[in-house]
């Protein structure tokens, strides 16, 4: 029982990262030849939070004022006709 643990950096940034660390160094323990199907698991965890994120409402918002804006300024580009 007086053996170091292993080290393992935070497979991801943030608080998930915080979580899933100690998970790792006990995979890294328990079975360190297939480490790589958890790391594997925490990076399709970490890329579908971040899709979820990319279809909030504020982003969706503030996709709608930058599609506004934009309009606003090829508008802008078009001269009047008189």
């Amino acid at each position: 029982m007086g053996e170091t643990l292993p080290g393992f950096d935070k497979p991801v940034p943030g608080r998930l990262g915080d979580i899933l660390r100690p998970l790792g160094v006990i995979m890294r323990l328990v079975s360190p030849d297939i480490e790589y199907i958890f790391t594997e698991l925490v990076k399709l965890q970490w890329s579908e939070r971040l899709a979820g994120k990319a279809e909030s409402t504020d982003v969706r918002l503030l996709q709608a004022v930058e599609k506004c804006v934009d309009t606003q300024q090829r508008q802008s580009l078009i001269p009047e006709k008189r």
